[in-house]
């Protein structure tokens, strides 16, 4: 097999990814609101069936959450060989596509900065639940950077208003960093039409599970805009999904 027929059958492969993970965030969407919904329908009751419903809901979440998990890490892989491939011989390569709606992982924005950046943040903060906020860094270009932390605040309630409105009304996660600067790139994107490409550089690893940053950022950022997130291990870039 010739080295464009290999860089082909893994560019079919990153399209078939591509098209998996956007069946799975619908499904999410469905199950986080339709478990939401049993929840409150069934409050106070004693029967085991709507727990065992609401488990098995929740499960299933979980089970989304790792899979969207394993599919980015494997797009991670095959976009890193297919850069290096093309390195080696751009005229079979040169004009793969990038994937284009979930996290993945991205080309270096601005490293002398990120670093610069990073070393204005709080130590690194570690567990899911440290009792801390996280703190961000967050820029537009060589625009300035601007400061962003966890926690409630208006930016959370604009997040939380946008979240509500694209189905994910129950979602606890308007408060995260990521959350609210995707929140403030829609707001932007929906007043100008710009798209926008932002790098965010936090002090604290991405939240997992079937209500994750994962799952939500593709659906929350506007189409073609995206949010590079820069932790302190990882980097992964979410691009909004096509509507």
């Amino acid at each position: 097999m010739s080295l464009a027929e290999v860089a082909a059958a893994i560019r079919n492969g990153v399209a078939k990814i591509e098209a998996g993970k956007a069946s799975l965030l619908t499904a999410a969407t469905l199950f986080d609101a339709a478990r939401a919904l049993l929840q409150q329908a069934t409050q106070g009751t004693r029967r085991p069936e709507p727990g065992q419903a609401i488990a098995a809901q929740t499960a299933a979440l979980h089970r989304i959450a790792e899979v969207l998990t394993q599919a980015a890490h494997a797009e991670q892989g095959f976009t890193a060989y297919l850069s290096n491939v093309a390195a080696g011989d751009t005229s079979t390569v040169a004009n793969l596509p990038a994937p284009t709606s979930a996290a993945t992982r991205s080309p270096t924005p601005g490293i002398d900065r990120v670093e610069h950046l990073r070393r204005e943040l709080p130590p690194p903060l570690e567990g899911a639940n440290s009792g801390r906020k996280t703190h961000g860094r967050w820029f537009v270009g060589d625009r300035p950077a601007q400061q962003i932390i966890s926690g409630e605040d208006e930016v959370a309630d604009l997040a939380q208003s946008y979240l509500d409105r694209i189905g994910f009304r129950f979602a606890a996660i308007s408060a995260h960093v990521e959350i609210k600067v995707a929140a403030r790139v829609r707001q932007r994107w929906e007043q100008t039409g710009q798209t926008i490409t932002v790098t965010l550089v936090i002090n604290h690893e991405l939240c997992g599970g079937p209500r994750s940053c994962f799952v939500y950022l593709p659906r929350l950022l506007p189409p073609g805009c995206s949010v590079t997130v820069v932790t302190p291990k990882s980097r992964h870039t979410f691009t909004g999904e096509p509507t």
